[in-house]
């Protein structure tokens, strides 16, 4: 586990950055989910994706959305609506994890 990681998407590439070190990442294998893309997927399951369906899980409150792209997330919220942990993937199969902790809305 880390904390401070920054991954940002350019036209030129991808980069991971933390403490001050960059690196660029070369394209991935195709047809793979990368794990610096887990965020961008996250979010735009949240922003655009289709809502699948709806439910409850281990005193969560659980939601499936599928992105443009076809990939799925399901995502853990709290009672209150605070994202705690979230599962990406395509065909049935989760390949990326993603747990959320310290989350906050700012404007």
């Amino acid at each position: 586990s880390i904390r401070g990681v920054t991954f940002r998407t350019r036209e030129e590439g991808r980069a991971l950055e933390y403490d001050g070190v960059l690196l660029e990442l070369a394209p991935g294998r195709e047809n793979v989910l990368s794990p610096c893309a887990a965020g961008e997927l996250l979010f735009r399951a949240l922003e655009e994706g289709t809502l699948l369906a709806t439910g409850r899980a281990e005193g969560y409150v659980t939601a499936e959305l599928e992105t443009s792209g076809g990939e799925r997330v399901t995502l853990w919220r709290t009672e209150a609506g605070v994202p705690v942990y979230a599962e990406i993937g395509r065909d049935g199969a989760a390949e990326l994890i993603v747990r959320i902790s310290r989350w906050e809305c700012k404007e």
